[in-house]
This record gives C-alpha cells, sequence and structure tokens, in this order.
C-alpha cells in the first residue's frame, strides 16, 4: 500500500502558504519546507499563522503539477491519502477532506488524518510506502517495518526522470 503525503508531495502548501500570507517570495526560492524556513526565523509566528488559517486555505492549496502522475502511481499499486492536520486548527480537518473531494472525489475514502507523530502506526509490512517531504516521518516509518522513500517537490518539478526514479523505486518495492 502506498501512503501518499498530501502537503510538499500531493500540494504545494509552500507557495500556498506564501500566497494566503501575502508573501511575494516564489516558493522555489525557499530552502525545504517553509515551516522550516519559518521555524528558523519566527516559530511562534509560524504556528499561530496556521492554526488561524480558515477552512479555505486547506481546500484551496495548489496541486503540483505532477499531482495527478501520483495518483495514477497511487492507484497502480494501492494508496492512501495520509496527512497531517497540525494541532490546533479544526478547519485543517474539513479543508483537506474538501481538498480531495474537490480534485479526486472517487478516492475520497481513501483519506487517512493522523498527526505527523503517529503516521508510523500504519505499518503493518515492508509493502506499506511512505511517500513524504519529511526525513524524520520516513525514519520512524523504516523503523516501523515500513518502506519510506523521501519525496524532493523542487526536484519533482524541475526533473521529470527525478519522477520517473520515484515511480520506479515505488513499483519496485511494491512487487516485493
Amino acid at each position: 500500500m502506498l501512503y501518499l503525503d498530501m502537503d510538499g508531495v500531493l500540494v504545494n502548501f509552500n507557495e500556498s502558504y506564501l500566497k494566503y500570507m501575502n508573501i511575494e517570495t516564489p516558493w522555489q526560492d525557499i530552502p525545504g519546507l517553509v515551516s522550516d524556513y519559518m521555524h528558523s526565523n519566527d516559530t511562534e509566528t509560524f504556528w499561530k499563522n496556521l492554526r488561524s488559517f480558515k477552512e479555505d486555505f486547506w481546500v484551496n492549496m495548489l496541486p503540483y503539477s505532477f499531482t495527478p502522475e501520483l495518483i495514477k502511481l497511487g492507484e497502480a499499486v494501492g494508496f492512501r491519502f495520509l496527512s497531517s492536520p497540525g494541532k490546533g486548527n479544526p478547519a485543517a480537518y474539513s479543508g483537506k477532506a474538501k481538498w480531495i473531494e474537490k480534485h479526486y472525489p472517487q478516492h475520497l475514502d481513501k483519506l487517512i488524518l493522523a498527526q505527523s507523530s503517529d503516521k508510523h502506526l500504519l505499518v503493518k509490512s515492508d509493502k506499506d510506502i511512505l511517500l513524504d517531504d519529511t526525513t524524520h516521518n520516513i525514519t520512524k516509518w523504516i523503523d516501523a517495518g515500513g518502506s519510506g522513500v523521501f519525496f524532493d517537490a523542487i526536484k519533482a518539478h524541475n526533473y521529470p526522470y527525478y519522477r520517473v526514479s520515484i515511480t520506479e523505486n515505488i513499483m519496485s518495492i511494491s512487487s516485493r
């Protein structure tokens, strides 16, 4: 089973956050995750902002151009959306469900929301594959017996062969 993280894998959290906050910086110019960038500058403000975001932020997050490729990959091997709604913002729960309903209504029943720290609890075998942009999540997933694949959206955006490599890796793991 392939578990697709949403923020930073299927949806462009960085660009969505910057637009929502009216910050005029191209998302590709921010090294790593916006959350990491904001943490290094002002952690408290970042989380305060995120907790205050209304449902429309989550519903209207921008999918990446390659998101349909990842969904097709998931359909080929079996998948679930696995996303963390964060802490302290109930709008994130409903907003993420509505995002899937808006873009992939046929897959709404595949949504699992879990705190980032608990994602690894879903692992049942090494064929459970987490595609995530956070190394900490992948490490915990692998430690729990699953297979993890790190996803870098900037590489995926700029280099189609990177996406081919990800696909081949996931197909190889799922066919073991």
